[in-house]
């Protein structure tokens, strides 16, 4: 539903080294697949001035030249720098090739704040040219951005206007409507708001829809845009709140206009540790997810607790329904994903020994699935009725050699499949 980044040329940069010396790129390399590629990548070396650091925006894995177009075409392309040992000073440069005839500096525009958190490639208006907005970071909480826009007038030539600070913000298209910008206005225990923006015909954003959102909490970790369910498309806000505890929020856009679905706090808006929304079951729909602990363990304290990941739809009538659940082992590094006959139905036995996991049915009568794990060094130390599911660095996995077990072992998978 969102794009990120629009499309992007790859740049490999060396992580971990500090303060690039002149070419600025000189530690840069490329997978080139044209001249035109090669000659942006010279342009930009010759083009930056020397002792300069290219910035990597913080939501990004890899360095990058965005490329933006004009007119339905690849023209423009854009990099974000500041000069070496400089804590603000930062600057995006733009570089356009509008005529084919070859790749030239064409605009440099400072940026307030002190690292490059985000970046955004729309096409705002649907007109074939691309819009860029860049969230800046002001102080020392990366969830304050300020962000700016960078808009291009009819024969490609950029100008760059403050759109205002966010605590997050995404982009997207619900319902068919076109781009709308959403962004979040969050003043710790005073006052939150959750504002639509759509871009107009002369290029400036003006405000169709804002919502009240919850204020008390410590603040808001994730944002996510799609649907909501088979009639609904919305706003998924994934909140912390307490020392561990968390809340999400859901907010529908019906006719443009911004409403909350969620106003009743609890189950399972409401949850003991974060659980961010996600589609977990990957059929298009966003669950918000929770957790809850399995029979037999409120005698342990919650940083023990065994939670059971589970995940709900927001139905049409704004109900929730439960459509999956899932346990993970964050410190071995698997997870698995219940079967549909598990939902409800089975616990973890306190039998186990700290290197394995035992799955039974609630009435403690039969056990369903078993799971070990072994340093990887020591894993030849296992029996030979023990068939071996992953191998890691760390941690050999592995489940007993009998098929009511082995039925099962496609639903366990290594965390790093989530990542």
């Amino acid at each position: 539903m969102t794009k990120y980044f629009g499309i992007i040329f790859l740049l490999l940069i060396c992580t971990g080294c500090n303060g690039v010396q002149s070419p600025p790129m000189s530690l840069v390399s490329m997978p080139l697949t044209s001249m035109e590629n090669k000659e942006l990548i010279r342009t930009v070396e010759k083009s930056l001035p020397s002792n300069t650091d290219l910035i990597l925006p913080l939501k990004t894995e890899q360095d990058k030249i965005t490329l933006l177009k004009n007119d339905h075409v690849i023209r423009h392309a854009a990099v974000f720098y500041k000069g070496e040992n400089e804590a603000t000073n930062l600057k995006v440069g733009l570089f356009s090739n509008l005529k084919g005839d070859g790749w030239v500096k064409s605009a440099v525009f400072p940026l307030e704040g002190f690292d490059i958190s985000s970046v955004h490639v729309e096409d705002m208006n649907d007109d074939g040219d691309d819009e860029l907005f860049i969230g800046t970071i002001l102080g020392d909480h990366p969830q304050q951005q300020k962000v700016h826009l960078l808009t291009q007038n009819e024969v490609g030539v950029w100008s760059i206007s403050p759109v205002g600070q966010f605590h997050q913000y995404e982009i997207g298209d619900l319902a068919g409507r076109g781009n709308i910008l959403y962004a979040l206005e969050f003043n710790r225990n005073i006052s939150a708001k959750l504002l639509a923006y759509k871009m107009e015909a002369d290029s400036l954003l003006s405000k169709k829809s804002e919502v009240s959102v919850m204020e008390y909490v410590n603040g808001y970790e994730k944002m996510l845009i799609g649907k909501v369910n088979d009639k609904d498309e919305g706003i998924f806000l994934d909140a912390s709140q307490g020392a561990n505890t968390g809340q999400s929020m859901v907010i529908i856009s019906k006719n443009g206009q911004l409403t909350s679905a969620t106003e009743e706090v609890g189950f399972p808006l409401y949850k003991p540790r974060l659980v961010f929304s996600e589609d977990v079951n990957h059929d298009g729909i966003i669950e918000v997810g929770s957790l809850y602990e399995p029979d037999g363990w409120d005698d342990v304290s919650l940083a023990e607790m065994p939670w059971v990941h589970a995940y709900y739809q927001l139905t049409s009538d704004n109900s929730f329904k439960m459509v999956h659940e899932r346990y993970a082992d964050f410190d071995a590094g698997f997870f698995i994903d219940f079967p549909k006959e598990w939902y409800q139905s089975v616990t973890f036995s306190k039998e186990a020994g700290p290197n394995e996991l035992i799955i039974i049915t609630k009435n403690k009568k039969k056990k369903v699935f078993h799971v070990k794990w072994l340093p990887t060094k020591e894993a030849h130390l296992m029996g030979a009725n023990w068939k071996t599911l992953y191998v890691t660095p760390s941690n050999t996995f592995f489940i007993p050699k009998e098929a009511k077990y082995i039925a099962y072992e496609n639903y366990v998978r290594l965390l790093a499949e989530l990542k």
